[in-house]
Protein backbone atom coordinates (compact mmCIF):
# COMPACT_ATOMS: atom_id res chain seq x y z
CA UNK A 1 0.00 0.00 0.00
CA UNK A 2 2.86 2.32 0.86
CA UNK A 3 4.40 1.79 -2.60
CA UNK A 4 1.08 2.69 -4.22
CA UNK A 5 0.94 6.01 -2.32
CA UNK A 6 4.53 6.88 -3.22
CA UNK A 7 3.89 6.03 -6.86
CA UNK A 8 0.68 8.09 -6.90
CA UNK A 9 2.52 11.02 -5.33
CA UNK A 10 5.31 10.81 -7.93
CA UNK A 11 2.79 10.62 -10.76
CA UNK A 12 1.00 13.71 -9.44
CA UNK A 13 4.34 15.57 -9.26
CA UNK A 14 5.06 14.67 -12.87
CA UNK A 15 1.64 15.95 -13.99
CA UNK A 16 2.09 19.23 -12.11
CA UNK A 17 5.58 19.68 -13.56
CA UNK A 18 4.38 18.98 -17.11
CA UNK A 19 1.41 21.32 -16.66
CA UNK A 20 3.55 24.24 -15.57
CA UNK A 21 6.19 23.61 -18.21
CA UNK A 22 3.70 23.90 -21.07
CA UNK A 23 2.44 27.35 -20.08
CA UNK A 24 -0.58 28.90 -21.77
CA UNK A 25 -1.38 30.00 -25.30
CA UNK A 26 -1.09 33.62 -24.18
CA UNK A 27 2.53 33.39 -22.91
CA UNK A 28 4.60 35.83 -24.93
CA UNK A 29 1.55 36.82 -26.99
CA UNK A 30 1.75 40.26 -28.61
CA UNK A 31 -1.63 41.36 -30.07
CA UNK A 32 0.10 43.86 -32.35
CA UNK A 33 1.76 41.10 -34.41
CA UNK A 34 -0.17 40.66 -37.68
CA UNK A 35 -0.58 37.16 -39.09
CA UNK A 36 -3.33 37.28 -41.76
CA UNK A 37 -5.00 39.34 -44.44
CA UNK A 38 -8.67 38.37 -44.83
CA UNK A 39 -11.38 39.32 -47.32
CA UNK A 40 -14.14 41.63 -46.05
CA UNK A 41 -16.09 43.03 -49.04
CA UNK A 42 -16.00 44.44 -52.57
CA UNK A 43 -15.28 41.43 -54.79
CA UNK A 44 -17.37 40.29 -57.76
CA UNK A 45 -18.96 43.66 -58.50
CA UNK A 46 -20.29 44.81 -61.88
CA UNK A 47 -20.22 48.36 -63.09
CA UNK A 48 -20.39 50.51 -66.18
CA UNK A 49 -17.12 51.09 -68.05
CA UNK A 50 -15.34 54.25 -66.95
CA UNK A 51 -17.10 54.47 -63.57
CA UNK A 52 -15.96 53.65 -60.04
CA UNK A 53 -17.29 50.50 -58.43
CA UNK A 54 -20.17 51.07 -56.05
CA UNK A 55 -18.36 49.50 -53.06
CA UNK A 56 -14.69 49.82 -52.09
CA UNK A 57 -12.39 46.79 -52.00
CA UNK A 58 -12.04 45.90 -48.31
CA UNK A 59 -9.69 43.59 -46.42
CA UNK A 60 -8.67 43.26 -42.79
CA UNK A 61 -5.31 42.60 -41.18
CA UNK A 62 -5.64 40.34 -38.14
CA UNK A 63 -3.52 38.76 -35.42
CA UNK A 64 -3.52 35.04 -34.60
CA UNK A 65 -6.81 35.39 -32.68
CA UNK A 66 -8.67 37.38 -35.36
CA UNK A 67 -8.39 40.86 -33.83
CA UNK A 68 -7.56 43.77 -36.14
CA UNK A 69 -3.98 45.06 -36.29
CA UNK A 70 -3.15 48.67 -37.17
CA UNK A 71 -0.22 50.02 -39.14
CA UNK A 72 0.31 47.21 -41.67
CA UNK A 73 1.17 48.20 -45.25
CA UNK A 74 -0.74 46.59 -48.11
CA UNK A 75 0.26 47.03 -51.77
CA UNK A 76 -2.48 47.02 -54.43
CA UNK A 77 -1.95 45.84 -58.02
CA UNK A 78 -4.15 45.68 -61.10
CA UNK A 79 -3.23 42.25 -62.51
CA UNK A 80 -5.80 41.81 -65.29
CA UNK A 81 -7.91 44.18 -67.32
CA UNK A 82 -7.87 47.95 -67.34
CA UNK A 83 -8.80 50.27 -64.54
CA UNK A 84 -7.43 52.76 -62.06
CA UNK A 85 -6.86 52.09 -58.37
CA UNK A 86 -7.22 55.11 -56.10
CA UNK A 87 -4.14 54.06 -54.11
CA UNK A 88 -1.12 51.88 -54.81
CA UNK A 89 -0.56 51.36 -51.07
CA UNK A 90 -2.72 51.56 -47.98
CA UNK A 91 -2.06 51.09 -44.26
CA UNK A 92 -4.44 49.29 -41.92
CA UNK A 93 -6.44 51.47 -39.53
CA UNK A 94 -7.10 50.90 -35.81
CA UNK A 95 -9.55 48.07 -36.66
CA UNK A 96 -7.11 46.45 -39.11
CA UNK A 97 -9.13 47.58 -42.15
CA UNK A 98 -7.56 48.46 -45.50
CA UNK A 99 -9.48 49.56 -48.56
CA UNK A 100 -9.14 50.82 -52.08
CA UNK A 101 -11.42 52.18 -54.79
CA UNK A 102 -11.40 50.88 -58.36
CA UNK A 103 -12.46 52.93 -61.38
CA UNK A 104 -13.25 50.59 -64.27
CA UNK A 105 -11.46 51.00 -67.57
CA UNK A 106 -12.88 51.83 -71.02
CA UNK A 107 -13.65 48.23 -72.11
CA UNK A 108 -16.20 45.64 -71.14
CA UNK A 109 -14.00 43.04 -69.45
CA UNK A 110 -13.10 41.27 -66.24
CA UNK A 111 -10.69 43.17 -64.02
CA UNK A 112 -8.62 41.57 -61.29
CA UNK A 113 -6.96 43.37 -58.38
CA UNK A 114 -4.69 41.88 -55.75
CA UNK A 115 -3.89 43.11 -52.26
CA UNK A 116 -0.39 42.01 -51.25
CA UNK A 117 1.37 41.89 -47.89
CA UNK A 118 3.79 39.47 -46.22
CA UNK A 119 1.06 37.62 -44.31
CA UNK A 120 -0.97 34.44 -44.59
CA UNK A 121 -3.81 34.87 -47.09
CA UNK A 122 -1.75 37.08 -49.41
CA UNK A 123 -2.23 37.84 -52.18
CA UNK A 124 -5.93 38.47 -51.75
CA UNK A 125 -7.86 38.81 -55.05
CA UNK A 126 -10.82 41.00 -56.02
CA UNK A 127 -12.60 40.53 -59.38
CA UNK A 128 -14.87 43.06 -61.06
CA UNK A 129 -16.72 43.13 -64.35
CA UNK A 130 -16.93 46.25 -66.50
CA UNK A 131 -20.06 46.29 -68.70
CA UNK A 132 -21.12 48.62 -71.54
CA UNK A 133 -24.77 49.08 -70.59
CA UNK A 134 -25.61 50.49 -67.18
CA UNK A 135 -26.88 47.95 -64.69
CA UNK A 136 -30.07 48.70 -62.87
CA UNK A 137 -28.90 50.03 -59.57
CA UNK A 138 -25.91 51.97 -60.98
CA UNK A 139 -25.20 54.66 -58.42
CA UNK A 140 -23.90 58.03 -59.61
CA UNK A 141 -22.22 58.42 -56.21
CA UNK A 142 -20.14 55.27 -55.66
CA UNK A 143 -18.73 54.34 -52.30
CA UNK A 144 -15.17 55.41 -51.55
CA UNK A 145 -12.65 54.54 -48.92
CA UNK A 146 -12.47 56.85 -45.93
CA UNK A 147 -8.80 57.42 -45.20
Amino acid sequence: MRHALVFAGLALGVVITIGTACGSAMDGYDPSVPTNIVYVDGADQRGRVGTALHYPLLARITNQFGAGVAGVRVDWYLVAGRGILADSTSVSDADGMVCNTLRLGPRAETIRVQAVTALSGSPLYFNATAVLAPDRGDDPNPGVCSH
